[in-house]
């Protein structure tokens, strides 16, 4: 865990990712892996990807207060972002 962290802060996301996703295979409970592979997801802006990860860790602890504002963040985000290329939809149109 504390290699993908390393390489999380060396922005080599790829490999940090891999080292999640392998830590995941092996123990799929591990909550931190999936937090760790939700915060890159969230990173770039991969909004569906992150709220997957962060829906499988409230599967297994759903009074995860952290998962939760995390999630409910994601959520207005994806809300805002779908917003924004709606008025920038709607703008071009009038033009």
């Amino acid at each position: 865990m504390l290699n993908a962290k390393a390489l999380e802060n060396l922005d080599q996301e790829d490999e940090a990712k891999q080292i999640y996703n392998d830590l995941i295979k092996k123990h799929p409970e591990y909550l931190d892996a999936h937090k760790g592979i939700a915060t890159l997801y969230l990173k770039k802006k991969q909004f569906e990807e992150a709220l997957e990860s962060y829906q499988k860790i409230l599967e297994v602890e759903k009074n995860d207060h952290e998962t939760i504002a995390q999630f409910s963040w994601i959520q207005f985000l994806k809300l805002k972002q779908n917003r924004t290329y709606s008025e920038e939809k709607t703008s071009n149109i009038l033009i």
